[in-house]
């Protein structure tokens, strides 16, 4: 299964476009020249990461990931950011990465961005956990990896939900 990428980008004459290194390196990648129709484009083909080229746009790239995240199902947003032009603080991305950068540097936040196919996860609300790369996803939120003993202990509350667990339990467990 391939990865899809929904490439928000405008002028790309303007603009380094990443999109044939990305399709070289095996991602499906849809193009759409604005948010409007990347909005529409979201709704139609549900990809697995968006990203928004801000500066092609000659936008900070803020109002366009925020309109975007509603559309996107927790699915991660990268925000491809001008160090002249920097985002709002609480841009609704996943990620800022700010150019100049290569292409190995995008496909490496992208692989970040995204979890492992094959990787077992535990589901809880919006919570989701992968036991083996110990790293915690809240919708909205970017992966944080967390220590032995914090992922130990959400994969026990998790795998027992709803349960009442006593802390002396807890303890031997983790």
């Amino acid at each position: 299964m391939t990865t899809e990428i929904l490439w928000i980008e405008g002028n790309q004459r303007r603009a380094a476009s990443f999109v044939v290194g990305l399709r070289a390196k095996g991602y499906q990648v849809e193009t759409a020249a604005n948010g409007k129709a990347a909005l529409k484009r979201a709704e139609d083909y549900l990809p697995n990461l968006a990203v928004v080229h801000a500066p092609s746009l000659r936008t900070n790239g803020s109002r366009i990931c925020d309109s975007l995240r509603e559309h996107m199902n927790g699915n991660p947003i990268l925000l491809i950011a001008d160090p002249r032009n920097q985002p709002e603080p609480d841009v609704e991305a996943n990620q800022v990465l700010v150019l100049p950068f290569t292409l190995r540097k995008l496909v490496n936040r992208i692989r970040d961005l995204l979890p492992n196919k094959n990787e077992p996860t535990l589901k809880a609300g919006p919570i989701v956990l992968y036991p083996n790369s110990k790293v915690v996803q809240i919708r909205h939120g970017e992966p944080q990896r967390l220590n032995p003993h914090m992922m130990g202990l959400l994969r026990l509350l998790m795998e027992q939900p709803g349960k009442v667990l006593n802390r002396s339990d807890l303890f031997r467990e983790v």
